[in-house]
């Protein structure tokens, strides 16, 4: 049961991906309703995981929602130029291999007899296993070099903002739990902005605006499916199972939603999940120690 929990953030985050890659619409509308999405269910879910609002969490919580804001729309650019079975596996080695070095470098972690080793081989393992899952042959079906080009760079830029936050938290001495409910302050703010910002191809409200809310809802739920796992299994092992929804995303975008991928970058996509996961398993055990 420990386990299954464990596992909940990770299918709710691969969900969330699917239903951003299957009702594509409007950028504008598509960004702003994900992050309103997300704001308002950590808003209302914030209870749930014992937060205690302080001035300190307030202003944390309040930049990470920013932060998350500017990561997501940085996603979606990435589904929307080159598929999400790109754009999953590279941002979420990324995100493991950045936070990974934010510990180290910033944390102190990996200090303990051969935790050190593991992580740097946990490292190479998720950034190969991502750069797998992106690679495309030079005359296979997809996106054409201009895309590829675009995605590939909305996706690197998508993991640093995605990947700093939780660091910076730990950084400014505030948990997870209370930080969701001024998440949600910032994540609405960050709506706010992404509908003033982002280009006006149409009216805010239309077509996918409904699973573009739903997907934000999702993305909180996992967040506070997360805080549970991390209290029941720990955080190295609840954050590394949490990280498994780019397997669901990545195989669910090229089975199920059809994006076009030759048979040989099909088999560099299944070697690239194995060399990804056996690095998560790596970066758990290095923070275990």
């Amino acid at each position: 049961m420990h386990i299954l929990i464990a596992l909940l953030p990770s299918l709710l985050w691969g969900t969330m991906a699917l239903l951003n890659a299957a009702f594509p619409t409007d950028p504008r509308r598509q960004n702003t309703f994900v992050i309103a999405g997300g704001g308002a269910a950590s808003l209302l879910t914030s209870p749930l995981a014992g937060a205690a609002w302080s001035p300190r969490s307030l202003v944390w919580g309040s930049l990470s929602g920013l932060l998350w804001s500017i990561g997501i729309v940085l996603v979606i650019k990435g589904f929307q130029t080159w598929g999400a079975s790109r754009t999953m596996p590279l941002t979420t080695a990324l995100q493991l291999a950045l936070n990974g070095l934010i510990g180290v470098v910033l944390l102190g972690e990996w200090r303990a007899p051969g935790a050190m080793g593991l992580g740097l081989g946990a490292i190479v393992l998720v950034i190969a296993g991502g750069a797998a899952g992106a690679w495309q042959e030079g005359d296979g079906a997809g996106p054409g070099p201009g895309a590829r080009r675009i995605g590939a760079l909305a996706t690197v830029c998508s993991a640093v903002f995605l990947a700093v936050y939780p660091g910076m938290l730990r950084l400014a001495r505030v948990s997870s739990a209370d930080a969701v409910g001024p998440m949600g302050i910032g994540l609405l703010v960050g709506a706010v902005v992404a509908s003033r910002v982002l280009p006006r191809n149409g009216p805010l409200r239309g077509g996918g605006m409904v699973p573009a809310l739903l997907s934000g809802v999702v993305w909180a739920l996992g967040n506070i499916a997360l805080l549970r796992s991390t209290s029941i299994v720990g955080v190295a092992a609840g954050f590394t199972f949490s990280q498994l929804g780019f397997v669901i995303a990545t195989l669910g975008s090229i089975f199920l939603l059809k994006e076009p991928r030759t048979r040989r970058e099909i088999a560099v996509v299944f070697a690239g999940i194995a060399a990804a996961l056996a690095g998560v398993v790596l970066m758990g055990m290095a923070s275990a120690r």
